[in-house]
């Protein structure tokens, strides 16, 4: 009698999960509601479930290998590589034969990680007896190649400061070299934006009426298509001004602007 009641349970229990997920959904062990589809259970990318039920426990597919304490499979071929693929690096930890740098733990380093300012091994063993820097030091420690100084990208903390611009070049106030066409572009290319702070207008494409009231130096193309719904921002002597609501009083293209 008892072995009828837990027969009569579960199926109760399944066919209530099945009430509760679509066809072809699975709901996820641990949840009340949550489904996910059935192609998601195992496929070793996504966590799709919250409490990670569908990449609990599932093994690797053939050619791959599982990184201790997680749910990620890596290829077989990328153990002992010298690129660490899995969070922790364990597919670079105790390989018979270290090609680049092994670290006293056993991991693995490529040659390229060595002395480069940048302590991967837990001791930090590989930035300890390094040659002076042949190119750039920042000031973090790292070496960097010399061409990559002020070259107008940022490398690390200090390659692009107290940089000289050539006279065809914008100077961020943090130093950074840029075209100097991408001045007042309307698009910041300065990580501080210094190159849109003091414009005087907003550059738009076409033949445009122009804004009454306004010097003529500081007057702002506006589209023929601007209507009350369109919203702008005017610079004008380091200050913004927004339209919020205007239109134009004549019905042919060419016209004065109501702010």
């Amino acid at each position: 009698m008892k072995l009828f009641a837990a027969v009569i349970a579960l199926f109760l229990v399944a066919q209530s999960s099945a009430q509760i997920c679509d066809e072809g959904w699975v709901l996820c062990e641990g949840t009340e509601s949550e489904c996910v589809p059935e192609a998601f259970i195992c496929d070793g990318t996504y966590i799709d479930c919250s409490n990670g039920w569908d990449e609990t426990g599932c093994p690797c597919p053939p050619g791959q290998w599982k990184c201790p304490n997680t749910t990620q499979c890596i290829s077989e071929r990328w153990i002992c590589d010298t690129d660490r693929d899995c969070p922790g690096g364990e597919d670079e930890i105790d390989c018979p034969d270290c090609p680049g740098f092994l670290c006293n733990d056993g991991l693995c380093l490529r040659e390229s990680d060595v002395c480069d300012g940048s302590k991967d091994c837990v001791g930090g063993e590989d930035e300890v007896d390094c040659p002076p820097c042949s190119g750039f030091e920042c000031s973090g420690g790292r070496c960097i190649p010399g061409g990559w100084e002020c070259d107008g990208e940022w490398d690390c903390e200090d390659d692009e400061a107290n940089c000289t611009c050539s006279p065809t070049e914008f100077k961020c106030d943090d130093g950074l070299c840029i075209p100097g066409s991408w001045e007042c572009d309307d698009y910041p290319d300065c990580r501080d934006e210094s190159d849109e702070r003091s414009c005087s207008r907003l550059v738009m494409p076409g033949k445009q009426p122009l804004v009454p009231g306004l010097p003529s130096s500081k007057r702002v193309p506006i589209d023929s298509k601007f209507n009350k719904l369109s919203k702008r921002k005017i610079k004008r002597d380091q200050k913004k001004h927004r339209v919020q609501k205007a239109r134009l009083s004549c019905s042919k293209k060419m016209g004065s602007l109501r702010l």
